[in-house]
């Protein structure tokens, strides 16, 4: 089934916050994003909500990043949090995204506008990675991974001050092609579960694109192998879904569910089976496109 994209081009962040617990706090951190708001995906074990903010200017997603961020910062502090998902700020991660790749330097731009403001204004310390450090595919771009790796010991802030803020810790800002997030529930032990996601994991030799580490997430009821798609030409969901899955099977477990964090492209979802659709439970509304024509119809500028 093809359906044609939107007219309009589209740009969104993904603001990866430290808070997937408290209710009452998530309610007003998505107040604080306002209209831009396409979706919140929160997990209680992980401790992280996911806000997917998007919009057809690159101007009114910078303003929604800024703000989410200013209530998170205000209102968290990452000595009181817990959680099995690594981090290193109250808001962990703003990628900035524009869904057509011919508009990347409206990313680009976004993310060090961005990344200025929480430097400067907030006094939080900002590392840059993916498109945000180099535009030119040619040339090495620093990854998310190693800015976790390396924050503060080999790699120096871009942005804000050179020592973590007591408070709200670090921001890694990006910009980047459209990715997926996606979680295999299985009832694997941690160690089976941990062995799978290593086979898939492109730094272990598995699948191009795949990034991928095992979860415990009893409040799921079972052990996650999460992965970030990072490049869907090369590696779709569905291909990494299905290889996770004989993966889990032939370690002699089961795939209880799969779990979409956020959203995903409308490209990448028209490349799927019909079986697979119906298998993960992830429709067309799931889309970051379709969300966001149905959400611009319900709230026009």
């Amino acid at each position: 089934m093809m359906l044609n994209t939107l007219d309009a081009a589209i740009f969104e962040a993904v603001i990866n916050i430290s808070e997937g617990r408290d209710v009452s706090r998530l309610t007003a951190l998505r107040h604080a994003a306002g209209p831009a708001l396409l979706d919140v995906h929160s997990d209680p074990d992980h401790n992280r909500s996911v806000f997917t903010v998007g919009a057809d200017a690159m101007g009114l997603v910078l303003k929604s990043a800024q703000a989410l961020t200013e209530a998170a910062v205000r209102t968290i502090d990452l000595a009181d949090h817990d959680g099995v998902h690594p981090r290193f700020g109250v808001v962990d991660v703003v990628p900035f995204v524009a869904l057509d790749g011919g508009l990347v330097a409206e990313a680009i731009d976004a993310a060090h506008e961005f990344g200025a403001w929480a430097g400067t204004t907030l006094d939080i310390p900002v590392f840059l990675y993916d498109m945000a450090t180099n535009p030119s595919p040619q040339t090495h771009r620093r990854s998310l991974p190693e800015v976790r790796r390396g924050a503060f010991v080999d790699i120096a802030p871009d942005c804000g001050p050179s020592q973590p803020n007591p408070r709200s810790g670090a921001i890694a800002v990006g910009a980047r092609m459209p990715m997926v997030a996606i979680n295999v529930l299985t009832d694997l032990p941690i160690e089976r579960a941990a062995e799978v996601a290593a086979q898939v994991r492109e730094s272990s030799g598995g699948l191009r694109g795949v990034r991928a580490l095992a979860f415990d997430t009893p409040e799921l009821g079972g052990v996650q192998v999460s992965m970030n798609l990072i490049r869907l030409a090369d590696t779709s969901t569905e291909a990494a879904c299905r290889a996770v899955s004989e993966l889990v099977r032939l370690a002699g477990g089961r795939v209880l569910d799969f779990e979409l964090v956020g959203l995903v492209p409308l490209a990448d979802w028209q490349s799927w089976s019909d079986d697979f659709r119906r298998e993960s439970s992830i429709g067309i509304v799931d889309t970051v496109e379709r969300r966001w024509s149905a959400h611009h119809r319900n709230n026009p500028r």
